[in-house]
């Protein structure tokens, strides 16, 4: 070293450099991981509108379902009372018949 304690100025601009270039690489690099973070992003937000309108589509899916079930309940109700009276109306036929066929049995 010189006797100022200073450092010659080749060095000086050798370390100049040296530490430019590190900031520029630095700076690339940094610019590459927020472009890479932008992407990310995207893609991030492009995975929720996908999921957002797959939940939509199954609540709407699920609401469709409920409402067959509802109707098929109500159509299983109504055949039960259907079949309720048909047995109603067979058993007062066949006692009608019965009692028919007695009285024309005993004339």
């Amino acid at each position: 070293m010189n006797p100022n304690n200073r450092p010659p100025r080749e060095s000086t601009a050798v370390l100049l450099c040296q530490i430019q270039a590190s900031l520029a690489a630095q700076d690339a690099q940094l610019s590459r991981l927020e472009s890479r973070a932008a992407l990310t992003e995207q893609s991030i937000q492009h995975v929720e509108e996908l999921l957002a309108a797959r939940l939509e589509r199954q609540e709407q899916d699920q609401a469709d379902q409920e409402s067959r079930l509802r109707t098929l309940s109500a159509d299983v109700i109504a055949l039960k009372a259907v079949m309720r009276l048909a047995q109603l109306a067979q058993a007062t036929l066949t006692l009608l018949v019965s009692g028919l066929a007695a009285w024309l049995g005993q004339r």
